[in-house]
């Protein structure tokens, strides 16, 4: 896939998330709350913007990892991420995620890192790139809103928010599959 498919296909993805976003706002504002507040619409699309970015960008780097002559070692390159990008989101909240200790914490995060980057190891073997590009946009998924915490857009790291995030993230890395077929289809037929 070259860089400008994946430009293409990731400003697919951008856009998508951006109107997708504000209606699921609504949405479980209404099935909630029965209220219809749409003040906050705008900056949910810039929200589902910067989610679609962030998951795009992560479903294509996170297999990278696992491509090459040693594609085990991309359970290293992953681990190592994933242990490095918890203690920099845990330093950046002032306190361990998710975790009552920093050591109970970092020991959560190996444990979770290896099971994922196993997970992606695995499916990387299967021709098609779709496993690993959706278990790749749930990991992205998953640590969005952590990221939006440490950053002061969000009041504090919430693991339900976390899931969703993760749910999202799967539902957009189907979008984001679709969408590279036909780039790839377009590119193809020219």
């Amino acid at each position: 896939m070259t860089l400008s498919m994946i430009g293409r296909v990731t400003l697919v993805s951008v856009i998508w998330s951006a109107v997708i976003a504000p209606v699921g706002y609504v949405l479980i504002q209404l099935m909630l709350h029965k209220t219809f507040d749409l003040s906050p619409v705008p900056v949910w699309t810039l929200v589902g913007g910067v989610f679609g970015l962030w998951t795009s960008v992560w479903i294509e780097l996170l297999p990278a990892f696992f491509a090459g002559r040693r594609p085990w070692l991309g359970i290293v390159w992953f681990t190592a991420l994933g242990v490095g990008a918890y203690a920099v989101l845990s330093l950046l909240l002032g306190a361990p995620l998710f975790a009552p200790s920093w050591k109970e914490g970092l020991l959560q995060a190996a444990f979770y890192s290896v099971f994922m980057s196993a997970t992606i190891f695995m499916v990387s073997a299967v021709k098609s790139e779709s496993p690993a590009q959706m278990f790749s946009a749930m990991c992205a998924g998953f640590i969005f809103q952590p990221v939006l915490a440490a950053l002061k857009l969000a009041p504090v790291a919430d693991l339900q928010q976390c899931l969703y995030g993760c749910v999202c993230a799967y539902l957009l890395s189907a979008v984001y599959d679709r969408t590279a077929r036909a780039a790839y289809k377009r590119a193809f037929e020219r």
